[in-house]
């Protein structure tokens, strides 16, 4: 991994659930878990293509690289420039990670 590629500096968001409302429905809130300085790319064409045909949905896809962080999960989420991803799958090599993630509308 080339270190000066990683430019974007994101924020890794882990979910706490509660069920603090009136009528007992669960809350959920977000608790930074890490930073990181990632390499964000926009999947478009024949990438998308192939992150989407599992989903059976076109969605705009973001592919994060960034260097490994211990305890990452798909549950969590990505904060970049005022954006919110979700993740949908992470691969592990040697000492990165690559993220796929959704980003939210709304």
């Amino acid at each position: 991994m080339n270190p000066g590629t990683l430019r974007d500096k994101i924020v890794i968001e882990s979910p706490i659930v509660s069920n603090d409302n009136a009528y007992g429905e669960p809350i959920t809130t977000w608790t930074p878990f890490a930073t990181a300085y990632a390499q964000k790319e926009d999947l478009t064409g024949r990438e998308a293509y192939y992150a989407n045909a599992a989903r059976k949905e076109a969605t705009m896809l973001t592919r994060f690289t960034i260097r490994y962080v211990p305890d990452l999960t798909a549950t969590m989420r990505i904060v970049s420039d005022g954006e919110y991803y979700d993740i949908q799958s992470i691969a592990e090599r040697r000492d990165q990670l690559t993220i796929i993630a959704e980003r939210q509308h709304g």
